[in-house]
């Protein structure tokens, strides 16, 4: 027994067609969050720069030693 699929595939074992289906979502899946974690800390980047311009330098200083405890990025306050 032959199955056809929409692209006019045709084979003789459904289990190898779905494990194959599989790990090309699996793959594709990947780079769908590697290009969404990419485009979050650009935007992460853009909205504490624009923070750290609006905020005077005693609350930045504050910002930045808070941050640095929960183990996350600081700019430096010159």
């Amino acid at each position: 027994m032959c199955l056809v699929y929409r692209d006019g595939d045709c084979s003789g074992n459904l289990l190898d067609n779905l494990l194959s289906r599989m790990e090309q979502y699996a793959y594709n899946l990947e780079g769908l969050v590697e290009a969404r974690t990419a485009d979050y800390l650009e935007q992460k980047k853009k909205a504490e720069d624009l923070l750290y311009m609006m905020l005077p330098r005693f609350v930045q200083l504050i910002y930045c030693l808070m941050s640095s405890v929960l183990n996350t990025s600081c700019i430096n306050v010159k």
